[in-house]
């Protein structure tokens, strides 16, 4: 391996852990000093400057990072409006009714949203959409995805597709280098296919298992994806990334500000949403997890215990 000084250094095992890199947003304006990424500590730091009373906050993408912008920057006492190129908010993973839901507390607490709008330009402090309609922002915030850095992989000869590909084991195409993180693309032996995770959890516990994997304690890297976002005083947390799904079962009430979601593959849970509802889902987990058979009646019912019914499954 040779570094940017022009030393060599020699390994038996190597880990990349070269993570992603925000996606930036691409137009006329690109460069303009009002845009501002979340990805580090150092953006973060940057961009909390910039949130206080009176301010005009523009946040284009309504994905977790946008809506809890949106939720920080409103709470502070800004004015915040949120453009999104989607028909409804967190649309890649959260169930429309939950999406709906926090849409409509954002509203209430006085955030603007743009659906189905891009932005064409920025100038300045002014942002021209693709309705016609023109906006004014002092500082606009862009949450639209990340691209994992896969470029040193791909120079090396590593497979690369969307992320460093990796085996369960998290060893890619060349049995010496493993990649860990935002950057790897893993197979995960759970939903039976690969996925790239960004979440707390991934980058935790994958490098765990990877470690111990290096160091002779061999068993695959597989995990629930499990991911959570805190917006004013709601809690969402989705567990699982199902792809095939013939129904949901609802428990709780979300008009009441407190709902969970079990979504089903026949009988089986393959994959659970819950807004507010924390305690419940720790058993959601357990089930979705326990992969076996369950009684949809019995699921249903507000009055069966979830911790009872996740104990005998």
């Amino acid at each position: 391996m040779y570094l940017d000084s022009g030393d060599a250094l020699s390994y038996d095992t190597l880990v990349m852990a070269t993570g992603a890199r925000s996606r930036r947003w691409e137009g006329p304006g690109i460069k303009s000093d009002r845009l501002f990424y979340l990805r580090d500590i150092g953006d973060a730091t940057r961009l909390g400057l910039e949130l206080r009373a009176g301010a005009h906050i523009a946040v284009i993408g309504a994905g977790f990072v946008g809506l809890e912008v949106a939720a920080a920057a409103r709470s502070l006492g800004a004015e915040v409006t949120v453009v999104e190129v989607g028909d409804r908010a967190m649309p890649r993973i959260v169930l429309s009714e939950f999406s709906a839901a926090l849409t409509r507390c954002h509203e209430e607490q006085g955030v603007r949203f743009y659906f189905g709008t891009r932005v064409v330009s920025i100038k300045d402090d002014v942002i021209h959409l693709s309705t016609g309609e023109v906006l004014r922002a002092d500082t606009i915030v862009v949450g639209i995805g990340s691209i994992p850095n896969t470029d040193l992989a791909a120079e090396a000869g590593l497979a690369v597709d969307d992320g460093i590909l990796v085996d369960a084991f998290g060893r890619t195409n060349d049995p010496c280098i493993y990649a860990i993180g935002d950057a790897a693309r893993h197979v995960n032996e759970l939903l039976g296919r690969r996925v790239r995770l960004e979440s707390w959890q991934n980058a935790q516990n994958g490098a765990i298992a990877i470690a111990r994997i290096i160091a002779g304690h061999v068993a695959p890297y597989a995990e629930m994806p499990w991911f959570w976002s805190e917006q004013y005083d709601h809690n969402l947390q989705c567990a699982g990334l199902p792809l095939d799904i013939d129904r949901i079962v609802w428990r709780g009430d979300l008009g009441r500000g407190s709902a969970m979601a079990f979504q089903m593959s026949g009988n089986t849970i393959v994959g659970v949403q819950a807004l507010n509802g924390g305690r419940d889902m720790r058993f959601g987990r357990q089930l979705l997890e326990a992969g076996r058979s369950i009684d949809l009646e019995r699921l249903s019912d507000p009055y069966s215990s979830l911790q009872e019914i996740a104990r005998v499954a």
